[in-house]
C-alpha cells in the first residue's frame, strides 16, 4: 500500500494498493478490495476479504473499492488507484485484499493513516 503518512480532512488524495502476482498464475483473474476502518474499531485488518466490508459499513468506515480487477504487467506487478476524501480527523486503517472472485482471500495488506484537520 502506497499512501502518505498523513492526509487532511476534506482534501482528496489518491493512495495505491499494489502487489505482485506470481507469473505462473497470470492467466487467472484476481480481484482487489479496499476498505477504511477506524483504528478505534480494529487494531489490525480482518483476515477474510468479506469481513472488513461489513465492519467498515457498520462502524463509520468506508468501502473504498468494492471489487476491481487486478491488472498485472508481464512481471506480475499491479496497482489499483484508490481515491479518498477523509471526512473526520483521527486515525484509520486502510485494508486491501486480493481474492480469486470465489471465496478465497489470497493476500492482504494494510496501512495506518493519520487524518488531520485542515489548516494544521
Amino acid at each position: 500500500m502506497v499512501a502518505p503518512q498523513t492526509v487532511v480532512v476534506g482534501k482528496p488524495t489518491v493512495i495505491r494498493a499494489a502487489g505482485t502476482i506470481p507469473t505462473q498464475y497470470l492467466r487467472y483473474a484476481y480481484w482487489v478490495s479496499v476498505v477504511s476502518v477506524r483504528t478505534s474499531v480494529v487494531r489490525t485488518c480482518p483476515a477474510s476479504v468479506w469481513d472488513p466490508k461489513q465492519v467498515a459499513a457498520a462502524t463509520g468506515g468506508a468501502i473504498l473499492v468494492l471489487s476491481t480487477r487486478a491488472v498485472p504487467d508481464r512481471s506480475g506487478r499491479f496497482f489499483v488507484p484508490v481515491g479518498i476524501r477523509p471526512y473526520a480527523p483521527g486515525t484509520a486503517r486502510i485494508c486491501a485484499y486480493v481474492d480469486d472472485g470465489a471465496a478465497s482471500t489470497l493476500a492482504a495488506g494494510s496501512k495506518r493513516l493519520t487524518v488531520r484537520r485542515a489548516g494544521r
